[in-house]
């Protein structure tokens, strides 16, 4: 195995997913991201030292529940 240097990340992958429902006036959702709780950093700006480093958003589940006017 070849070590990594800090210019290199390992690839990574998230699932994101969404379902609803509409019945006469009303909707329903439900929406997941980040489904598998990825830990992993997008965006790291370095020059000589790593100065800022950007995380995944951890996982987000959302419900909405809606009508029509």
């Amino acid at each position: 195995m070849r070590p990594r240097s800090m210019g290199s990340k390992a690839a990574n992958g998230t699932i994101n997913g969404s379902i609803g429902a509409v019945r006469d006036r009303w909707t329903v959702q439900l929406i997941a991201q980040n489904i598998l709780d990825s830990d992993a950093i997008t965006l790291a700006s370095s020059g000589q030292f790593i100065k800022a480093v950007v995380p995944l958003r951890p996982r987000v589940i959302n419900f909405k529940v809606g009508v029509r006017f």
